[in-house]
């Protein structure tokens, strides 16, 4: 497989959290509440392809299923951003689960290159809108670590799946 094709996945995820982030009204300074921030800035910097923005939200331990560590994360995105000019993801956070200074989240994510293509029925596998229009689609869990009383959060790993749940 592919490595650059997982990682569209996490980018994905990534971009799921900012479409939550106004969803719901948690308390300001909840740790809830930062880690939607933390995905809103990591989905930001992906659409406008801004490798050190979303790079500073990945742990220097990350590792996921794949082998994948942080330097491979970055060249990842760098061929990414080659690829795709644009980036339109359309995201939904399933659940938040916080213990202490670890956090799991799930989300479902759509990606493609233009937003257009995000305006059809989700489906499994991917979406189809008007006109044949299409996204991939993602379910993520990401595991995120905090090292400052839960202000500032970090992606650790993440595993991912095809499908919209």
């Amino acid at each position: 497989m592919n490595k650059a094709w997982p990682f569209m996945k996490f980018l994905s995820f990534c971009l799921l959290g900012i479409a939550l982030f106004g969803c719901s009204e948690p308390e300001l300074n909840s740790p809830e509440q930062a880690i939607k921030n933390t995905l809103q800035a990591i989905e930001e910097a992906a659409e406008q392809r801004t490798l050190a923005g979303f790079m500073q939200h990945i742990s220097d331990d990350y590792q996921d299923r794949q082998g994948n560590r942080k330097a491979d994360i970055r060249r990842i995105m760098q061929l990414h951003y080659i690829r795709n000019q644009k980036i339109h993801i359309l995201s939904k956070v399933q659940s938040i689960a916080i213990s202490g200074s670890t956090a799991k989240v799930k989300l479902s994510a759509a990606m493609a290159g233009r937003e257009a293509d995000l305006s059809g029925e989700l489906l499994s596998g991917e979406t189809r809108g008007l006109g044949g229009l299409r996204a991939n689609t993602h379910h993520f869990n990401i595991h995120l670590i905090s090292d400052d009383q839960q202000q500032t959060w970090l992606v650790k790993k993440v595993a991912w799946k095809r499908g919209w749940e």
